[in-house]
Parts: structure tokens; sequence; C-alpha cells
């Protein structure tokens, strides 16, 4: 019992001296979530020294000089990285603080073309994004086609090769 009382005295004390720590943690900085959301591992790191090195900034800046505001990234490193994810909280604050625009439509060149053991495509785009097939449907892909791929409805996507034809519905996989 005493063990007991001195183990919740001791967590007392540490809580009065450390009130922060029992405090709910700091919200992330809106420019900390858009580089969380960046998808290329270079351009992610090159976002986060970008956000150091504003902070180093702000530290070692004289206090009247404190009114730094949050370093911008630019708009273009989220933008067409977050098409085809999911609509969430992070990308609405992409959109708003950033004034990225998801776009409606992507194209780009398949790097790698594969179909899983169901007969479905797994795509893997030069821009590195992996899109899945939904139906069954058949469309004839392979390495180095161009396809575009847009918004259909209920949150879904549609690719079509460049040079046109039919379209299969598709998820993004990362």
């Amino acid at each position: 019992m005493t063990v007991m009382r001195s183990a919740m005295l001791m967590s007392l004390l540490v809580l009065a001296i450390h009130p922060a720590s029992a405090a709910q943690p700091e919200p992330l900085s809106p420019a900390l979530m858009a580089c969380s959301l960046i998808t290329d591992e270079a351009q992610r790191l090159k976002c986060y020294d970008k956000l150091a090195f504003a902070l180093f900034q702000r530290e070692e800046a004289p206090a009247e000089s404190a009114e730094a505001t949050e370093p911008q990234i630019p708009a273009t490193f989220a933008a067409d990285e977050l098409f085809g994810k999911e609509k969430s909280a992070a990308t609405t604050m992409v959109e708003e603080l950033f004034g990225a625009k998801i776009p409606d439509t992507l194209r780009a060149d398949i790097a790698e073309a594969r179909q899983n053991a169901y007969g479905k495509w797994i795509l893997q785009l030069a821009n590195g994004q992996i899109w899945m097939q939904l139906d069954s449907k058949t469309l004839r892909l392979r390495e180095g086609d161009t396809v575009e791929i847009s918004a259909a409805s209920s949150g879904s996507f549609l690719l079509v090769k460049a040079t046109g034809g039919r379209g299969i519905r598709v998820k993004r996989l990362n």
C-alpha cells in the first residue's frame, strides 16, 4: 500500500512541476501536416528541411521580429500527389491554406503494368502512384502507355488510354 501511495505522490509531483505534460499535445502546424501528405520521399524531406530551417531562423531572430509567419510550402508539392486520395480534413486543409486545387484529371505514363490473380490491373505510374482496377472490364494496357485518370461519380475514378476508347474503374492504393 505504501508503494502505491508513493507512486501516486511522485506522479502528482511530476504533474505539478511540469503541467504541460498533462495537457493535450499541440496540434500539428498546417505546414507540417502538408509535408506529411507528400508521397515522394525526396520532396517530403525537402519540405521538412524547409520547415526546420524556418523554425531555426525564428528561434535565432530577436524577439521583436518574432512575427515570422508559418513558412509557405509550394502548392505544387501536394496538389498532384493528393489526386486520387480519399478526401479528408488534411486534403481540405491543404486546398484552403496553400490554394492547392486538387486536379480533376491526371495524365501520366504507365511505368509498370501487371495483372493480379483475378485478372485486374495493378498499375504503377511514372509519378509513383499505384492504381488498381475495380471493375471486370477488359482493357489492353502496357508499360509506356499514357493514361488519363479522372474523378467520376461517388468518389470513384475512371482510367482511359490517352488515345481514347473504353475506360476502367480504378482506385488509388498509395
